[in-house]
């Protein structure tokens, strides 16, 4: 006779997961990272700066005006400031350099989420840096004054990864189709050219210098700060 006080043994199910129900999963899997990053970054403002690119990365992707914290029109001391640095930055646009940031013309610094700002005049994005960091130009503006910047250039087989946001590895820079500025250090912008291609693709941060990437040739060697038909490019003016 069967005891009643004994329990039956749990029979265990497979559980299916539908495609539907895994693409939810990983959307919030996404969501979480992207909160993790954040939080990384509000609650401990020394952090790593590459976690801060990374961010970056991903708040350019769909970057929009919602981003935007505050807009304020700058004094002129700071004006003369930010000037300067994008003069010792970028040699090559002083020849221009009163027409893009006229002196009688309101600045106008933008702080984003992420401790990004955005510098405009006359409602058009100029330049962007985080925290304190150097100026880097808009590739809109970069396409106007291509070569205010040191370049490296990418294989064709890197473009498509470059362009969805990836970091530039060192394989994709030292390949036959790959080429360094040699004089470049680490912690530089730098422009990010495309074999076969007349335009730069994206605007990038060196990890380590050049002859290190040369020399090392693996991992990431260049940050992806901004690229074609990300939230920023889309972002011709903010009024």
């Amino acid at each position: 006779m069967k005891d009643p006080t004994r329990r039956s043994p749990v029979r265990k199910v497979p559980i299916l997961i539908l495609p539907a129900q895994l693409k939810r999963y990983t959307q919030r899997q996404r969501q979480r990272q992207r909160q993790r990053l954040r939080f990384l970054i509000f609650k401990h403002p020394n952090s790593d700066p590459s976690k801060i690119f990374t961010l970056l990365i991903i708040m350019f992707k769909k970057f929009s005006s919602e981003d935007v914290s505050s807009q304020n029109q700058v004094k002129a001391s700071v004006q003369r400031k930010i000037r300067q640095s994008i003069a010792e930055e970028y040699p090559g646009l002083e020849p221009v350099l009163d027409d893009l940031l006229p002196k009688k013309a309101p600045l106008i610094v933008v702080k984003c989420q992420n401790h990004l700002n955005l510098v405009l005049v006359n409602s058009v994005p100029l330049f962007f840096n985080i925290r304190d960091g150097p100026y880097m130009p808009t590739l809109r503006l970069l396409h106007q004054y291509p070569n205010i910047m040191k370049k490296f250039q990418v294989d064709r087989g890197a473009i498509k990864f470059v362009l969805a946001g990836a970091n530039i590895m060192c394989p994709g820079l030292t390949s036959p189709g790959g080429a360094l500025n040699e004089e470049v250090e680490a912690e530089n912008p730098v422009a990010i050219m495309a074999e076969g291609k007349q335009h730069a693709l994206a605007i990038g941060f060196t990890k380590m210098s050049a002859k290190d990437i040369k020399a090392i040739n693996k991992g990431i060697g260049v940050d992806n700060m901004h690229y074609l038909n990300d939230g920023l490019w889309k972002m011709e003016r903010l009024d």
